[in-house]
């Protein structure tokens, strides 16, 4: 009985070793999921800084491509 409970000891003891040495290397795969995330954030916070500027960039294009519709199928520029 001794025997077993020495032999289930070991075994736990052994497990936990191998635990700890696999946790401590995941680490390293953490750290680079916490870069990916930080980037992501200043992507979405830049964003939202130039939100106003972005919106004015897309909306010249649009007007600029709602113009050019208009003058070529009209045959007349929009502003006359």
């Amino acid at each position: 009985m001794r025997e077993k409970m020495d032999l289930l000891w070991l075994n736990a003891k052994s497990k936990m070793r191998n635990f700890w040495e696999d946790f401590k290397h995941e680490e390293k795969g953490a750290a680079e999921i916490v870069a990916i995330i930080l980037i992501v954030v200043v992507v979405v916070a830049v964003a939202a800084i130039f939100s106003k500027k972005l919106t004015g960039i897309v909306n010249n294009a649009m007007d600029g491509a709602d113009s050019f519709t208009n003058t070529t199928l009209t045959g007349v520029p929009s502003g006359q």
